[in-house]
């Protein structure tokens, strides 16, 4: 027997988990984790759903609230997907707005249920997209647009689980999750990445210093960071990157924990603030380090035109010296101690901290506020995240990320991720539920392609141009227009 049909045929017998005939997926997965009876009662009066659902400890029975939701999950998402196409087919460009005339290498901005979209859209994006960000709602008691921005831990874990499942599906082998939270969930959500992207390809959670001004009010601590949770589909051994590192003085080349060993530096190489002449062998050094010289050495014009033997506990090998040398790394023995260092011209790539603030060019969400409503004449989105912010984890990744991939943004908000996307030269998809997404996500693209300078404008040098196409997702399809349905089977046929 197939135990989904049975479980939809007893389900039917308690109304309260449909609506016109439609399973209420929601309700059902809050009546789990609140253990309600009338669900348990439907499902332990049946032995079939009894044994999948409940383990016997001795003489009491657990339900087993996981295995409950790993089971309605994948029928959900099937569920989710009958039915749906898209419509109101816009496409934005320098030109103005028409009805595209066809769909190729696009970005995408779609209005819908978070959750409906992504199932809609996972067929044709299926391990596709090399980066998600999301910023979704965090549970902390403030309304946020349309966004209920409070739920009992239970409720909003199983709200973002089931949009998370498709997003781990829909990224590339390769591919990177940035996730935004604050303290209120912090914990627990990674419990659930953890657990859908497994502990080992957890990267790092970054802190990211939000404000400069937190709020006087709180009692017990003032709160400046928010975090970014970041995992790997699978983890390896790309290295990320942090901010370029500058040489601002010059590094000493002896180390007391080295061996002695010796080292030639060329003749016409090495600067010097030594007084032109002759300069003999003998010992010379520091109160801390002892070096020889081993041969005669000449300095003329602050260049010793001789080579120059020196033994001591350095740090660098003779081939590494000669590389460094070779790569352009500067050189000097300034003083009579014959003690060397080095200057860099550039230095290579380090990872990232794991700590983020103005230091890296990342705004805080006041600075990005006032350009948003620089942007549009009024105040239009509460505490949006910067375009800084997510210019700085796209290129963190970008030896991972380049600009033929996607990236993915299924809590759109404002469309920070979008712009900065767009700006930076990288495909995207932006997905919102909210009826706002025309008059602020579509609108901010808008001024984007004509050129806006706010956000990491001036920083990338951003003059304008590009594209995007707008639509919505269809819950009616027979009332679609022929139009509507040909763009739709275009969109699906060229992305597969």
């Amino acid at each position: 027997m197939n135990t989904h049909k049975h479980f939809i045929k007893k389900l039917k017998e308690n109304t309260i988990f449909f609506k016109n005939d439609v399973l209420q997926f929601d309700a059902l997965g809050q009546a789990a984790q609140n253990l309600d009876p009338k669900l348990l009662v439907v499902l332990i009066n049946d032995s079939i759903l009894k044994k999948q659902f409940f383990t016997k400890v001795g003489d009491v029975l657990v339900f087993d609230k996981i295995q409950f939701q790993d089971f309605i999950l994948p029928f959900e998402q099937s569920e989710s997907k009958k039915n749906y196409c898209f419509k109101n087919w816009k496409k934005y460009s320098e030109k103005g707005v028409a009805i595209p005339s066809e769909l190729k290498d696009e970005n995408y901005i779609i209005k819908g249920d978070n959750y409906d979209v992504l199932c809609a859209i996972k067929p044709i994006f299926i391990e596709k997209i090399k980066c998600i960000y999301i910023d979704p709602p965090y549970n902390t008691g403030n309304e946020s647009f349309s966004y209920a921005d409070k739920y009992n831990s239970n409720t909003w874990l199983l709200q973002i689980e089931k949009c998370l499942r498709i997003a781990h599906e829909l990224l590339t082998p390769d591919g990177v999750l940035f996730v935004s939270c604050d303290d209120n969930e912090f914990a627990y959500l990674k419990v659930l990445l953890d657990k859908i992207f497994k502990r080992e390809n957890f990267i790092e959670h970054f802190s990211w210093k939000k404000t400069d001004t937190p709020s006087n009010l709180p009692k017990k601590s003032k709160k400046v960071l928010e975090y970014i949770l970041c995992y790997e589909k699978n983890r390896d051994s790309v290295k990320y990157k942090g901010v370029p590192k500058a040489s601002g003085t010059s590094n000493g080349l002896m180390n007391q924990t080295n061996a002695v060993k010796t080292l030639v530096f060329p003749k016409n190489k090495i600067d010097t603030g030594l007084a032109d002449g002759i300069y003999t062998i003998g010992t010379y050094g520091t109160k801390k380090y002892t070096i020889n010289l081993l041969e005669d050495t000449e300095v003329k014009n602050g260049l010793f035109v001789k080579s120059v033997f020196l033994e001591g506990k350095f740090k660098w090998s003779q081939k590494n010296l000669d590389k460094e040398l070779k790569k352009g790394t500067k050189v000097s023995i300034r003083s009579i101690a014959f003690s060397p260092s080095y200057e860099k011209t550039e230095y290579e790539m380090e990872a990232p901290l794991n700590y983020i603030d103005s230091k890296m060019g990342v705004d805080t969400t006041e600075n990005a506020g006032r350009e948003l409503t620089q942007l549009f004449g009024k105040e239009v989105f509460t505490y949006p995240k910067s375009e800084s912010l997510m210019a700085y984890l796209f290129n963190m990744i970008s030896n991972k990320l380049s600009k033929d991939d996607y990236i993915l943004d299924f809590y759109l908000g404002s469309g920070t991720t979008a712009a900065a996307a767009h700006k930076l030269g990288y495909r995207y998809i932006g997905i919102e539920h909210a009826d706002y997404i025309t008059e602020i996500p579509v609108k901010r693209l808008e001024k984007v392609i004509k050129g806006e300078q706010t956000g990491i404008s001036k920083t990338y040098d951003w003059k304008g141009g590009g594209s995007f196409v707008y639509t919505e997702l269809s819950y009616s399809p027979e009332k679609n227009t022929f139009k509507d349905e040909i763009l739709s089977d275009t969109f699906f046929i060229l992305n597969e």
